[in-house]
């Protein structure tokens, strides 16, 4: 990942994936839009959904896409994420007890 793409994860994580986890929510959905807004326009929407999208994102967070959702043309509005929970009984390599395919 670049350095831009870094920053943005690091920023999805921060306000979104945390915070998610801290309520103990399964489910969190994610407005392309809104973390566009959120970083004033600084990055193309493209850009944002790209790194929502990737596998590295969803690898590195626990998450599993549920479901992206919006138009056919352009890149999705909003991403729906399932967080995968690691629990410190799950062996390397498992989430939840449960082997992690990502």
């Amino acid at each position: 990942m670049t350095i831009t793409a870094e920053r943005i994860a690091a920023f999805i994580s921060a306000n979104y994936v945390l915070p998610a986890r801290q309520r103990s929510e399964e489910i969190m959905m994610v407005p392309t839009r809104q973390v566009w807004r959120e970083l004033d326009g600084e990055f193309p929407l493209g850009l944002i959904a790209g790194i929502l999208g990737s596998m590295r994102f969803r690898n590195t967070h626990h998450l599993a896409l549920i479901a992206e959702e919006g138009s056919t043309e352009g890149p999705p509005d909003t991403y729906v994420f399932k967080l995968l929970g690691t629990d410190r009984s799950a062996e390397p390599g498992q989430v939840s007890g449960r082997p992690f395919l990502g």
